[in-house]
Protein backbone atom coordinates (compact mmCIF):
# COMPACT_ATOMS: atom_id res chain seq x y z
CA UNK A 1 0.00 0.00 0.00
CA UNK A 2 1.60 2.87 -0.81
CA UNK A 3 1.10 5.53 2.55
CA UNK A 4 2.23 8.61 0.82
CA UNK A 5 -1.25 8.09 -1.26
CA UNK A 6 -3.01 8.89 2.43
CA UNK A 7 -1.63 11.49 3.35
CA UNK A 8 -3.42 14.11 1.30
CA UNK A 9 -7.07 15.18 1.60
CA UNK A 10 -9.02 12.60 1.41
CA UNK A 11 -12.84 13.96 1.41
CA UNK A 12 -14.55 15.41 -1.13
CA UNK A 13 -18.02 16.31 -0.88
CA UNK A 14 -20.24 16.83 -3.59
CA UNK A 15 -23.19 19.17 -2.88
CA UNK A 16 -25.60 20.77 -5.75
CA UNK A 17 -25.01 24.10 -3.21
CA UNK A 18 -21.62 24.88 -4.83
CA UNK A 19 -20.28 25.65 -8.20
CA UNK A 20 -16.22 26.02 -7.67
CA UNK A 21 -14.07 22.68 -7.70
CA UNK A 22 -11.40 22.57 -5.04
CA UNK A 23 -9.14 19.78 -3.99
CA UNK A 24 -11.09 19.07 -1.33
CA UNK A 25 -14.72 20.23 -2.37
CA UNK A 26 -16.23 19.69 -5.95
CA UNK A 27 -19.59 21.32 -6.75
CA UNK A 28 -21.86 20.56 -9.40
CA UNK A 29 -25.16 22.52 -9.47
CA UNK A 30 -26.67 25.04 -10.91
CA UNK A 31 -26.73 28.78 -9.67
CA UNK A 32 -30.27 29.23 -9.05
CA UNK A 33 -29.32 29.60 -5.77
CA UNK A 34 -27.26 32.43 -5.57
CA UNK A 35 -29.07 33.92 -8.16
CA UNK A 36 -32.23 33.85 -6.38
CA UNK A 37 -30.41 35.69 -3.40
CA UNK A 38 -29.70 38.59 -5.14
CA UNK A 39 -33.47 38.44 -5.58
CA UNK A 40 -34.82 37.97 -2.77
CA UNK A 41 -34.69 41.23 -1.78
CA UNK A 42 -36.82 42.33 -4.41
CA UNK A 43 -40.34 41.46 -2.92
CA UNK A 44 -43.10 43.16 -3.79
CA UNK A 45 -46.74 43.19 -3.49
CA UNK A 46 -49.37 44.50 -6.09
CA UNK A 47 -51.45 47.25 -5.30
CA UNK A 48 -54.39 45.47 -3.24
CA UNK A 49 -57.11 46.39 -5.46
CA UNK A 50 -54.82 47.12 -8.74
CA UNK A 51 -57.64 49.40 -9.86
CA UNK A 52 -60.69 47.59 -8.41
CA UNK A 53 -63.08 47.72 -5.91
CA UNK A 54 -63.28 44.62 -4.42
CA UNK A 55 -66.18 43.36 -2.12
CA UNK A 56 -65.26 42.29 1.30
CA UNK A 57 -66.14 38.62 0.42
CA UNK A 58 -63.83 38.55 -2.57
CA UNK A 59 -61.17 40.36 -0.39
CA UNK A 60 -61.42 38.03 2.29
CA UNK A 61 -61.58 34.77 -0.29
CA UNK A 62 -58.33 36.02 -1.81
CA UNK A 63 -55.64 37.23 0.91
CA UNK A 64 -56.36 33.53 2.26
CA UNK A 65 -52.62 32.40 3.19
CA UNK A 66 -51.41 28.96 0.78
CA UNK A 67 -51.50 25.79 2.33
CA UNK A 68 -47.99 25.12 2.71
CA UNK A 69 -46.33 21.24 2.00
CA UNK A 70 -42.73 20.89 2.99
CA UNK A 71 -41.25 17.53 1.88
CA UNK A 72 -37.47 16.31 1.59
CA UNK A 73 -35.26 13.42 0.28
CA UNK A 74 -34.55 10.50 2.89
CA UNK A 75 -31.47 11.91 4.84
CA UNK A 76 -30.28 8.28 5.26
CA UNK A 77 -26.85 7.75 3.83
CA UNK A 78 -26.48 4.83 0.58
CA UNK A 79 -23.53 3.00 0.27
CA UNK A 80 -22.65 3.34 -3.59
CA UNK A 81 -19.91 1.67 -5.52
CA UNK A 82 -19.62 4.38 -7.85
CA UNK A 83 -18.21 8.22 -7.24
CA UNK A 84 -20.68 10.73 -7.93
CA UNK A 85 -20.88 12.17 -11.11
CA UNK A 86 -18.93 15.26 -11.18
CA UNK A 87 -16.09 13.49 -9.47
CA UNK A 88 -14.12 12.78 -12.28
CA UNK A 89 -11.54 15.71 -12.42
CA UNK A 90 -11.06 15.21 -8.32
CA UNK A 91 -10.13 11.39 -8.89
CA UNK A 92 -7.99 12.26 -11.49
CA UNK A 93 -5.71 14.40 -8.82
CA UNK A 94 -5.34 11.95 -6.48
CA UNK A 95 -5.31 11.22 -2.79
CA UNK A 96 -9.29 10.73 -2.45
CA UNK A 97 -10.36 8.23 -0.66
CA UNK A 98 -13.80 9.31 -0.11
CA UNK A 99 -17.23 11.01 -1.17
CA UNK A 100 -19.95 12.28 -0.10
CA UNK A 101 -23.05 13.59 -2.02
CA UNK A 102 -25.81 15.19 -1.34
CA UNK A 103 -28.42 17.79 -2.98
CA UNK A 104 -28.67 21.19 -1.12
CA UNK A 105 -31.31 22.86 -3.90
CA UNK A 106 -34.89 23.07 -3.21
CA UNK A 107 -37.88 22.62 -5.47
CA UNK A 108 -40.87 25.01 -5.65
CA UNK A 109 -43.98 24.64 -6.59
CA UNK A 110 -47.51 26.41 -6.74
CA UNK A 111 -51.07 25.40 -7.11
CA UNK A 112 -53.88 28.06 -8.16
CA UNK A 113 -57.34 28.99 -7.47
CA UNK A 114 -59.40 32.09 -8.49
CA UNK A 115 -62.07 34.01 -7.16
CA UNK A 116 -65.01 36.18 -9.36
CA UNK A 117 -67.63 37.85 -8.06
CA UNK A 118 -69.94 41.18 -9.23
CA UNK A 119 -66.98 43.30 -7.97
CA UNK A 120 -64.29 41.44 -9.94
CA UNK A 121 -62.36 38.49 -9.60
CA UNK A 122 -58.51 38.16 -8.29
CA UNK A 123 -55.99 35.44 -8.94
CA UNK A 124 -54.20 33.17 -5.38
CA UNK A 125 -51.68 30.80 -4.82
CA UNK A 126 -53.34 27.67 -3.14
CA UNK A 127 -51.14 25.59 -2.13
CA UNK A 128 -46.88 25.77 -1.99
CA UNK A 129 -44.85 22.88 -2.27
CA UNK A 130 -41.33 23.17 -0.75
CA UNK A 131 -39.04 19.89 -1.88
CA UNK A 132 -35.98 20.09 0.05
CA UNK A 133 -33.65 17.88 -2.34
CA UNK A 134 -34.82 14.72 -4.65
CA UNK A 135 -31.71 12.16 -3.63
CA UNK A 136 -30.87 10.50 -0.58
CA UNK A 137 -26.97 11.30 0.62
CA UNK A 138 -24.63 8.98 -1.28
CA UNK A 139 -20.71 7.79 0.41
CA UNK A 140 -18.68 6.32 -1.94
CA UNK A 141 -15.13 4.57 -0.82
CA UNK A 142 -12.11 4.43 -2.50
CA UNK A 143 -11.45 0.85 -3.67
CA UNK A 144 -8.36 0.78 -1.29
CA UNK A 145 -10.49 1.76 1.49
CA UNK A 146 -12.36 -1.34 1.48
CA UNK A 147 -9.18 -3.14 1.42
CA UNK A 148 -8.26 -1.90 4.56
CA UNK A 149 -9.86 -1.81 7.77
CA UNK A 150 -8.66 0.88 9.59
CA UNK A 151 -8.78 3.07 6.95
CA UNK A 152 -12.52 1.66 5.84
CA UNK A 153 -13.80 2.75 9.38
CA UNK A 154 -11.84 5.95 9.41
CA UNK A 155 -13.04 7.46 6.40
CA UNK A 156 -16.69 6.28 6.20
CA UNK A 157 -16.89 7.83 10.01
CA UNK A 158 -15.96 10.92 8.96
CA UNK A 159 -18.19 10.76 5.85
CA UNK A 160 -21.30 10.10 7.71
CA UNK A 161 -20.46 12.96 9.95
CA UNK A 162 -21.37 15.24 6.30
CA UNK A 163 -24.28 12.75 6.79
CA UNK A 164 -25.67 14.25 9.75
CA UNK A 165 -24.19 18.20 8.81
CA UNK A 166 -26.96 17.21 6.03
CA UNK A 167 -29.47 15.87 8.03
CA UNK A 168 -29.40 18.60 10.55
CA UNK A 169 -29.80 20.81 7.90
CA UNK A 170 -33.05 19.41 6.19
CA UNK A 171 -34.30 19.74 9.63
CA UNK A 172 -33.18 23.65 10.09
CA UNK A 173 -35.25 24.27 6.68
CA UNK A 174 -38.31 22.45 7.24
CA UNK A 175 -38.59 24.02 10.89
CA UNK A 176 -37.68 27.56 10.03
CA UNK A 177 -40.15 27.12 6.08
CA UNK A 178 -43.07 26.08 8.26
CA UNK A 179 -41.90 29.24 11.07
CA UNK A 180 -41.72 31.63 8.28
CA UNK A 181 -42.80 31.68 5.07
CA UNK A 182 -45.98 32.58 5.26
CA UNK A 183 -45.14 35.67 7.23
CA UNK A 184 -42.42 36.38 4.44
CA UNK A 185 -45.13 36.10 1.84
CA UNK A 186 -48.01 37.80 3.81
CA UNK A 187 -49.61 40.04 0.97
CA UNK A 188 -47.33 38.89 -1.87
CA UNK A 189 -49.31 35.48 -3.23
CA UNK A 190 -53.05 37.35 -4.33
CA UNK A 191 -53.29 39.73 -6.95
CA UNK A 192 -57.05 41.26 -8.19
CA UNK A 193 -57.31 41.04 -11.89
CA UNK A 194 -59.24 44.37 -13.56
CA UNK A 195 -61.40 42.93 -15.71
CA UNK A 196 -60.00 39.49 -15.58
CA UNK A 197 -57.29 40.20 -17.53
CA UNK A 198 -52.96 39.91 -17.26
CA UNK A 199 -53.72 36.31 -15.59
CA UNK A 200 -50.33 34.88 -16.90
CA UNK A 201 -48.09 37.55 -16.06
CA UNK A 202 -50.29 38.16 -12.19
CA UNK A 203 -49.03 34.26 -11.97
CA UNK A 204 -45.33 34.67 -13.15
CA UNK A 205 -45.02 37.53 -10.51
CA UNK A 206 -46.76 35.52 -7.73
CA UNK A 207 -45.29 32.41 -8.42
CA UNK A 208 -41.72 34.23 -8.37
CA UNK A 209 -42.38 35.78 -4.94
CA UNK A 210 -42.71 32.33 -3.69
CA UNK A 211 -39.39 31.06 -5.10
CA UNK A 212 -37.44 33.95 -4.06
CA UNK A 213 -39.01 34.12 -0.62
CA UNK A 214 -37.97 30.39 0.00
CA UNK A 215 -34.53 31.30 -1.42
CA UNK A 216 -34.20 33.93 1.48
CA UNK A 217 -34.74 31.54 4.09
CA UNK A 218 -32.66 29.16 2.58
CA UNK A 219 -29.92 30.60 2.39
CA UNK A 220 -28.14 31.24 5.53
CA UNK A 221 -28.87 27.57 6.54
CA UNK A 222 -27.76 26.07 3.27
CA UNK A 223 -24.49 28.18 3.75
CA UNK A 224 -23.94 27.37 7.29
CA UNK A 225 -24.52 23.67 6.86
CA UNK A 226 -21.36 24.06 3.50
CA UNK A 227 -19.18 26.04 6.77
CA UNK A 228 -19.59 22.71 8.81
CA UNK A 229 -18.51 20.60 6.32
CA UNK A 230 -15.54 22.78 5.09
CA UNK A 231 -14.71 22.68 9.31
CA UNK A 232 -14.19 19.01 8.67
CA UNK A 233 -12.45 19.24 5.51
CA UNK A 234 -9.15 20.59 6.71
CA UNK A 235 -5.29 18.95 5.89
CA UNK A 236 -5.65 19.02 9.80
CA UNK A 237 -8.56 17.28 10.47
CA UNK A 238 -7.13 14.37 8.06
CA UNK A 239 -4.02 13.76 9.64
CA UNK A 240 -5.99 13.42 12.79
CA UNK A 241 -8.02 10.96 11.10
CA UNK A 242 -5.66 9.05 9.59
CA UNK A 243 -3.15 9.06 12.48
CA UNK A 244 -5.96 6.46 14.20
CA UNK A 245 -4.63 3.91 11.76
CA UNK A 246 -0.96 4.77 12.11
CA UNK A 247 -0.76 6.94 8.78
Amino acid sequence: MDLKKFMVPYDCTVSRLLQKITPYKIGSTRHLFACALIGAASLVAAPATAGIQPSSSLQHQCSKAPKLIVTGASTKAEIVKNPPVGAKSALRAGGILGLTHFDRDTYTSVTWQKHSDASGSCIRIKSITVEIGNEAPAVWLAPAVTRHACLKRVVTAHEMQHVSHHADYEKKLKSTLKSNLKLLLSGKTYSYLPNGKNEVSNKERLERNAKLAVAKLHGPIARAAQRRDQSIDTPEQYAIELAKCGM
